[in-house]
């Protein structure tokens, strides 16, 4: 439920009626996926995202990169942190990928149990829910 609060907290998104899309924009929405772990501590860490995979379809490998850092990447930048003894500061940013800019208008399609938390949280949705196949 925090996860789609966040969505909505944030203004990332909007309803959207299905009627209102062209097939092509039904066919490229992305689905929305939601990743639940349990922590040692008993708190469960989520993380929400879109399934990118249909857009391999028409982006291009620089078009469709993922910000996040690679692993070597950060081992190497540790292990010279590490030799220049330097100072270390470790960052992280609540709802980063909410909080970037999008220069496209993309569809994300909510499957399942999270249609209806999202209700629950906000009523207003239920209105653009489809029932499919």
């Amino acid at each position: 439920m925090k996860e789609l609060e966040q969505l909505l907290y944030r203004s990332v998104m909007h309803p959207v009626s299905a009627k209102s899309l062209t097939i092509e924009q039904k066919k490229s929405a992305l689905r929305y996926l939601m990743f639940l772990k349990e922590k040692r501590s008993g708190e469960i860490k989520r993380r929400g995202c879109a399934e990118g995979r249909k857009q391999r379809v028409y982006k291009t490998k620089d078009e469709k990169h993922s910000p996040t850092v690679s692993t070597e990447a950060m081992f190497i930048t540790a292990i010279f942190d590490a030799l220049e003894e330097r100072d270390v500061a470790i960052v992280d940013i609540p709802e980063a990928f909410m909080q970037a800019d999008i220069d496209e208008l993309i569809h994300v399609k909510l499957n399942g149990e999270l249609v209806d938390f999202l209700v629950r949280l906000d009523p207003t949705y239920a209105a653009f829910i489809v029932h499919e196949r």
